[in-house]
């Protein structure tokens, strides 16, 4: 995955940056908590001292000083918490990709169906409790946000299928090559993310902190393909078994495109996962703050769900399909930029990616039209999912 290296070394280059020690001083502390810091019992004047100083010359012929002793950091600032809300919006692209396998236990395609994710705008808003300040203080966090996507256009669907030498058990003589291809518009008709962290905030120093968590996400996304075109090989005679297909060439761009006008296909993909992750956070000045984030997990799950509204006439009128899936790797990566407008105001700046792949399962399948609804039956091929996409997002966070 290219996107470990690239995450280690921006990791490294933070770590270089942010984490020179750095010791607390009390104007420090003083510029920060004005109304929580707990200040040290102030030194008494020279005129106060004097009494008790010469008594002391007079009785032991020294002079006796005594000295307060000094107060850690943690002493001087009190444990306090914060509420904080904020409303989000921003702009997500990629693809999602639903699949079908050729062979038990195999990597090689039967059929490949890619959804455009293309820009879609989307508004949301997030809740967090976390320590008032995270490079001072440390303490549990949790944050809850949730994000709503605009319906866009503009994107298409390509279907591509790989059907030749069905009726032979995998082997490497077996010639996989494209056989069928379709391209329709596409647009993602709705969106739903939602993101829990819960986890520990610890300060390193002035500058730098630390924070493992747990991450719980849902994702709901929906796409409508219609319109376009596609360009299949003839079909084998009625005479002929399924198994015993005739696609012995390849699929060309010099077949007959045959257009189609309508809706085509309805697809969903619903994901949840847990996954562990770490976030850095690095103070830059009393304005600035950067932070960089990283989650890797194989515990995903997924349902998805494919309905054929309309296809060539060597299939039956519609199909609908259910997969279910589970398994698989997901990575994901953040970098974020905040900007203190005041003490209780924050703007906040997002970049972030997000990849799952491999996550297979098992597929049910059935035919649907006017005149039937058959019921579900187990497809004797492998089901699989995959989505990756950016997500650039904007925030105003305000902490109570």
């Amino acid at each position: 995955m290219k996107t470990i290296p690239g995450c280690a070394l921006l990791v490294s280059i933070f770590l270089v940056f942010f984490s020179a020690p750095r010791l607390y001083s009390q104007s420090d502390l003083e510029e920060r908590y004005p109304d929580t810091y707990l200040r040290s019992p102030e030194k008494p004047s020279p005129a106060d001292e004097a009494p008790a100083s010469a008594d002391r010359d007079n009785e032991g012929g020294t002079t006796a000083r005594i000295i307060s002793p000094s107060p850690s950091p943690s002493s001087r600032v009190k444990s306090t918490g914060s509420f904080s809300a904020y409303p989000l919006a921003g702009v997500i692209w990629g693809a999602a990709e639903e699949l079908r396998y050729k062979y038990p236990g195999r990597d090689n395609y039967l059929s490949q169906l890619i959804w455009d994710l293309k820009p879609m705008a989307y508004i949301g808003t997030a809740f967090e409790l976390s320590p008032r300040d995270p490079f001072m203080e440390r303490g549990f966090f949790a944050r809850l946000s949730l994000k709503f996507g605009v319906p866009a256009g503009g994107g298409s669907m390509e279907d591509r299928d790989w059907l030749a030498d069905l009726d032979k058990p995998w082997s490497p003589e077996n010639r996989e090559y494209m056989t069928h291809f379709s391209r329709h518009d596409a647009g993602a008709e709705s969106a739903f993310l939602s993101d829990i962290f819960l986890g520990m905030n610890y300060p390193i120093s002035k500058s730098f902190s630390i924070k493992p968590y747990a991450k719980i996400s849902l994702l709901r996304f929906s796409w409508i393909a219609r319109d376009g075109f596609f360009q299949y090989p003839d079909t084998p005679p009625e005479s002929q078994k399924p198994q015993e297909n005739i696609y012995d060439k390849p699929w060309t761009d010099a077949l007959p495109r045959q257009i189609i006008s309508g809706p085509v296909v309805h697809y969903e993909q619903l994901w949840i996962y847990l996954s562990p992750g770490i976030f850095l956070g690095g103070r830059v000045n009393r304005f600035f703050s950067l932070g960089l984030s990283f989650n890797i997990s194989p515990l995903v799950f997924c349902y998805a769900s494919d309905d054929h509204l309309q296809l060539g006439s060597q299939y039956t009128k519609g199909k609908e399909t259910q997969d279910f899936l589970v398994l698989g790797l997901v990575i994901e990566e953040e970098v974020e930029l905040s900007f203190a407008l005041s003490e209780g105001i924050e703007f906040k700046t997002t970049l972030s990616f997000r990849s799952i792949t491999g996550s297979r399962g098992l597929a049910y399948v059935r035919d649907t039209g006017i005149w039937k609804d058959d019921p579900r039956i187990r497809a004797p091929n492998d089901a699989g999912a995959e989505l990756s996409f950016f997500e650039a997002g904007l925030g105003l966070k305000f902490r109570f």
